[in-house]
């Protein structure tokens, strides 16, 4: 291995983003060494589709020029605190929008953060050269290293310390997960009187792409903008048998509305 390139991974998770990272960084030419996942058959999944070894037994994972880790936040203390030596000799990084880069601290010689800022489903392919990826390590060198990799996934790549990735990384909950939660009710309530979720596409695509050319405050549009009490009202009755939809729709109403104040 050159001493200015990763060539080589272990991976530790075999879910959605651990799956996506790994099978293009095999394509981009780093080699596999081993996956480890709590579950043996998911990690066999994943060996498979990587064509290397798997494992449910964390010890038995080889340590590698780097060790990516890709799971869930609140298991990330426990399994860096279980690296035996060997795998602390890697380049240690985890993928964590919301995990601060001490978690490292005391427990690995060189690690990093590569946080990619997408939705990742297995079902669903990723064009990743377009994902902005945000970069951080515990020192210069290794932050190099850890560039050249992200440089393998994608073209936009960009250094950001813990505490401003902490906040992107909530302002993607509200643009992906709080908007697809807002999907899900949207077709639920469409299901209540028999009518396809399709018929739901066309308006989300244009609220997708109109802030592709306009800032989201200037694209809202709707009957909280215009504060429009009547038809709330109608639609809170609507929503009376479900007081978790009502608190989202009082709660995002009054938010519109506010900003229209401000």
């Amino acid at each position: 291995m050159c001493s200015n390139e990763l060539t080589e991974f272990s991976i530790i998770g075999a879910g959605a983003v651990a799956t996506h990272m790994s099978v293009v960084l095999q394509a981009a030419g780093m080699h596999p060494l081993g996956v480890y996942s709590r579950t043996l058959e998911s990690a066999q999944a994943l060996g498979q589709k990587l064509g290397c070894p798997a494992t449910d037994r964390l010890s038995d994972l080889p340590g590698a020029g780097m060790l990516l880790l890709a799971i869930k936040d609140d298991a990330l203390p426990d399994v860096i605190g279980r690296l035996n030596a060997t795998q602390r000799e890697s380049v240690v990084v985890h993928t964590a929008g919301g995990v601060p880069i001490d978690v490292f601290r005391g427990k690995a010689k060189r690690f990093g953060v590569i946080y990619p800022l997408q939705t990742f489903s297995r079902q669903r392919q990723v064009d990743f050269s377009a994902v902005p990826c945000f970069i951080e390590a515990s020192d210069r060198a290794t932050l190099g290293l850890i560039r050249g990799v992200a440089e393998r996934l994608t073209h936009t790549v960009s250094e950001l310390d813990s505490a401003h990735r902490a906040v992107v990384h909530v302002a993607g909950v509200f643009a992906n997960n709080f908007a697809n939660r807002c999907f899900a009710i949207a077709q639920e309530l469409l299901a209540t009187c028999g009518l396809p979720p399709e018929l739901l596409l066309p308006i989300i695509d244009e609220t997708a792409k109109k802030v592709h050319t306009m800032p989201a405050r200037q694209a809202q549009t709707g009957p909280a903008l215009r504060n429009d009490r009547l038809v709330m009202e109608k639609h809170e009755q609507l929503l009376t048998e479900r007081p978790d939809w009502l608190e989202i729709y009082r709660t995002v109403s009054r938010s519109i509305h506010h900003d229209t104040l401000s």
